[in-house]
């Protein structure tokens, strides 16, 4: 996997070092396709066509991102087929609707990232949106909606994943229980201990 983060700053127009040029290209022409609307920032990016190997790309930017004219905004957009996806954490920042930074900004900002990162990652991986159980997987439209999704998939989401992947669930939960410790999302972090304890008592 092939994490960017900083090549879709300014428009498109800087490249982190060390990257795949062919990924600075057409991760770039997501943003900087063209700025259509004269009252906000907002990019406008095409479907991924471009071939960029069996590298799973994945572009992070500040920039309002849309994928047609008709659409307001989407937080993010994946191509499995193409392996490739882009991500704004434009909208997941109080600061985009005008509102002042409260102690928890970091933390809020942070989590939202995180979810939009492993959502439309896993759409990458195959998985569609979730319409049986509340899901990192469900669809969102605004804000709340996306606040209300928790960070760990559903067993119907967890199976298609580990079918699409191969992992094993216990070491999987592990892992991410201790990432959550350390990153303090520890609503995360008890659920995924007590499914641990479960899977130990089977």
């Amino acid at each position: 996997m092939r994490l960017c983060s900083g090549v879709l700053r300014n428009g498109g127009k800087s490249a982190s070092r060390g990257l795949d040029r062919s990924f600075v290209h057409h991760a770039s022409q997501f943003v900087h396709w063209q700025l259509t609307n004269p009252h906000r920032r907002c990019a406008q990016f095409p479907q991924v066509t471009s071939a960029l190997g069996r590298v799973l790309h994945l572009a992070i930017t500040m920039e309002d991102l849309y994928p047609d004219p008709s659409w307001n905004f989407v937080f993010g957009q994946a191509s499995p087929r193409e392996r490739v996806g882009v991500y704004s954490f434009a909208r997941y920042d109080p600061a985009f609707y005008g509102e002042p930074q409260t102690r928890d900004y970091g933390a809020l900002v942070l989590r939202r990232s995180c979810k939009v990162l492993a959502h439309e990652t896993a759409h990458i991986f195959g998985l569609a949106h979730c319409i049986y159980f509340s899901c990192l997987m469900n669809g969102s439209n605004h804000l709340a909606e996306s606040d209300r999704r928790p960070l760990h998939l559903c067993p119907v989401c967890l199976r298609k994943l580990e079918w699409s992947i191969g992992f094993d669930v216990v070491r999987r939960y592990a892992s991410l229980e201790r990432v959550t410790r350390e990153a303090s999302f520890m609503d995360e972090a008890e659920w995924l201990s007590r499914q641990l304890k479960r899977l130990s008592s089977e």
